[in-house]
């Protein structure tokens, strides 16, 4: 997981053979509280999977889960955005 810019986080992970067909979600949030994000993963071939979550306030910490419905496939992973430049 890299914060990719100001207001993006891409994240690599990948899928054990155990779920494909699954509809997968992230779900981001702010770690102070606050903004929610919950976006439905589109799911590609093959094994390892990449996806970018944009629109988020720059500087700020986040939690990042993936989940299979509302059970965590994935556990949280704390990130954050780059800081923009003066």
């Amino acid at each position: 997981m890299v914060a990719s810019s100001t207001n993006s986080i891409t994240f690599s992970w990948w899928l054990n053979d155990d779920v494909e067909g699954q509809r997968f979600i992230a779900k981001c949030r702010k770690k102070t509280g606050g903004d929610n994000i919950s976006e439905e993963l589109d799911i590609v071939e093959g094994k390892q999977q990449t996806h970018m979550i944009g629109y988020l306030s720059s500087n700020t910490a986040y939690l990042i889960g993936v989940y299979i419905g509302s059970v965590a496939y994935l556990p949280e992973v704390e990130f954050k955005t780059k800081a923009k430049r003066m």
